[in-house]
């Protein structure tokens, strides 16, 4: 397999972000959960494929838990000299799973790694472990969270967990 490179895609665009009829919220609510959702998914994934942290970026999408464990994987990724690339993961659905009135939701994404997905090595850019080709997802706590100072809130990828592969189905 060749290297990876630099301008390969962080991963396969991202399906169409259309509330549900069932989604516990106004559509344009679900809307503004999925955005932020798909923002996250990016940043996180520049992060991986970087192997470098950018608190300033990754605080534009997440805080709390979520922060955390998104820095700490990447920099546990750099201190063993590989970056994690997804440039043919494939979502095959993003969606608002419960919502807590206008507060916070629960946006579980599906997908489908490639044969490229994988880790690499950060120098050569070699694939050094493929992620596999089983379909699993995760799911993302988002809140409104209030900005210092002002009465507005933002929101804000506070938790992600993994799903059973079976709840991606």
């Amino acid at each position: 397999m060749p290297p990876i490179r630099d301008d390969d895609p962080l991963f396969e665009p991202l399906p169409p972000l259309e509330p549900a009829d069932d989604g516990g919220l106004p559509a344009h609510e679900q809307l503004e959960y999925l955005e932020l959702v798909a923002a996250a998914l990016a940043t996180e994934a520049q992060l991986l494929a970087t192997g470098e942290v950018d608190h300033e970026l990754l605080r534009q999408t997440h805080d709390g838990i979520a922060f955390d464990k998104v820095a700490a994987r990447v920099e546990e990724l750099a201190a063993h000299g590989v970056i994690e690339r997804l440039p043919d993961l494939r979502y095959t659905s993003i969606h608002v799973r419960h919502a807590g009135g206008s507060h916070y939701a629960i946006v579980r994404s599906c997908f489908e790694p490639g044969p490229r997905t994988g880790l690499y090595d950060a120098d050569t850019r070699e694939m050094v472990a493929p992620m596999g080709e089983s379909s699993f997802g995760d799911e993302r706590m988002v809140w409104r969270v209030p900005e210092q100072g002002s009465e507005e809130a933002s929101l804000r990828v506070m938790d992600v967990q993994g799903v059973p592969p079976d709840d991606c189905d």
